[in-house]
């Protein structure tokens, strides 16, 4: 059996634990919310998103598209070569037809919590932080419920927070190895799911 034959078996066997594990999405309110937040998940040698972040890039412009989110953030920073995570997904949002004004990028974060931190200072810095805010995080299915809870413990309190998912194929291509295919990423997103609840924890990562 070749070596990526082994891996798709191996993902075949890892996927129900995976579907098990997945945080159900939220139904967004009938107007849509002010901020769809994508959170990248990888890039390639070649300095293109991996097919997880692109499929992050893409449900954010779906929602924007169908009027159900009024702007876009995109956040993550630099792993390898010169382009980050954000800029890569603001290249395919634009290139979808989003106004390049209802996009905004945050490129200093390296994981998932300082995602959601760097996040609330950009909103800050720009004057985009007011009271009542609605928010939708976005992740790739797996990892969405680290990125909705990320954000959601560091959110004020008056803003409502809700999950939307991307689906999309793991990337052998991608640089970090642990995004290449699901059985790989399974155990990481186990352990930093309960690891990033640990508000100690949280502090020594960022």
């Amino acid at each position: 059996m070749g070596t990526v034959n082994l891996n798709r078996f191996l993902d075949t066997l890892a996927s129900p634990l995976a579907k098990l594990l997945e945080r159900r999405e939220d139904a967004l309110p009938l107007n849509g919310v002010d901020y769809a937040i994508g959170f990248g998940i990888g890039m390639r040698e070649n300095g293109e998103p991996s097919l997880l972040s692109e499929g992050v890039a893409r449900r954010c412009t779906e929602l924007f598209k169908a009027g159900l989110a009024e702007n876009i953030i995109f956040t993550g920073g630099l792993y390898e070569g010169s382009v980050t995570e954000a800029k890569a997904m603001k290249d395919i949002a634009l290139a979808l037809g989003v106004p390049e004004e209802r996009i905004f990028i945050e490129e200093f974060s390296r994981n998932t919590y300082q995602n959601a931190v760097h996040v609330l200072s950009l909103m800050r810095q720009r004057g985009l932080e007011r009271e009542g805010l609605t928010i939708a995080t976005v992740g790739q299915n797996l990892h969405a419920g680290r990125c909705y809870y990320s954000f959601k413990k560091e959110a004020p309190s008056s803003w409502k927070v809700f999950l939307k998912k991307a689906y999309s194929e793991y990337d052998p291509e991608c640089t970090s190895r642990r995004l290449t295919f699901e059985w790989r990423f399974l155990p990481w997103e186990i352990i930093w799911t309960i690891l990033f609840r640990i508000k100690p924890i949280r502090s020594l990562i960022f």
